[in-house]
């Protein structure tokens, strides 16, 4: 029995021993929660987008393994804190500090990150109308042509004016503060009189610049793209034009300018097929008479 006794006070001395041996189990530092989290943190990115081209918004995560997560952004305009992205007019590279905190501990990771320029969808027509309006210069190649006759009109324009070749004659026109001034040749002198701006064909001085691209409907024909006056703008044209009634308007573009205006024209019951073509932008002159004193 005491042998007996001796072995359980053996045995139960010896288990004691073990666990009283065994190391206390040590518990990770704030520091080292952070460090293995900071390892993990990544930018997250959209299909199709990475760090040197962002596009879309990011992921900025606030929160792993209950390490806090705060941003800054460099160009917060650009990207937020919160990952909303708002591309910029150029390539702009944006830093993104991570601040990393767990109880007692704080540390930072940067990012870098290139936000790529917005793209920006011109429209070809919207684009061939601004470059045309604002040119300096320009000539209109207008050919008319009906059942029994064909006649060519070649108008030229600068800031100074206008020259306008038909049926054999010259004449020039020049707009000074909205007055409208003819210089005609008269015998072998030119002489100069003022005009309201809609006689004698001065419409040719702004029968382009009055276009709007809300006016016209592009359509293609096989590889070629052009654009037809919508029905309701008609009446303007008509009026524009002093009355007379057009039809079948068609326009072309080429190297970001107006090229072809056609259409056809009825005047004093005499249809009238109109081509017009334009060239000459910016490098036209003309250069106005001197009149005799």
């Amino acid at each position: 029995m005491r042998k007996k006794l001796y072995m359980m006070m053996s045995i139960l001395l010896i288990t004691f021993g073990l666990f009283a041996c065994e190391e206390t189990p040590t518990l990770p530092t704030d520091q080292e929660i952070v460090d293995a989290v900071i390892v993990q943190l990544e930018i997250g990115f959209e299909t199709g987008d990475t760090s040197s081209e962002v596009t879309k918004n990011i992921t900025l995560d606030d929160t792993i393994d209950d390490v806090t997560i705060t941003w800054e952004s460099s160009h917060p305009q650009i990207i937020s804190t919160s990952g909303i992205v708002n591309r910029p007019t150029e390539d702009t590279t944006v830093t993104l500090t991570a601040t990393l905190t767990y109880q007692s501990y704080s540390t930072d990771k940067v990012f870098l990150v290139v936000v790529k320029a917005e793209e920006i969808v011109i429209d070809p027509l919207e684009l061939a109308l601004e470059q045309t309006n604002q040119a300096q210069s320009y000539q209109m190649n207008i050919v008319f042509t009906s059942d029994e006759d064909s006649y060519t009109v070649l108008v030229k324009m600068d800031e100074n004016g206008a020259r306008v070749d038909a049926l054999g004659e010259v004449i020039y026109y020049e707009v000074v503060s909205d007055v409208c001034y003819i210089y005609e040749l008269v015998g072998i002198e030119w002489q100069k009189s003022e005009v309201t701006c809609s006689e004698k064909g001065t419409a040719e001085l702004s029968f382009i610049n009055n276009f709007n691209k809300d006016y016209f409907v592009e359509q293609t024909e096989g590889s070629s793209t052009y654009y037809i006056l919508m029905t309701e703008y008609y009446n303007s044209l008509q009026s524009f034009l002093g009355g007379v009634i057009t039809s079948n308007f068609r326009m072309t573009l080429q190297d970001d300018y107006i090229h072809t205006i056609s259409f056809a024209m009825v005047d004093d019951s005499i249809t009238f097929d109109i081509v017009i073509t334009l060239s000459g932008y910016n490098t036209t002159t003309v250069n106005l008479p001197t009149i005799s004193s």
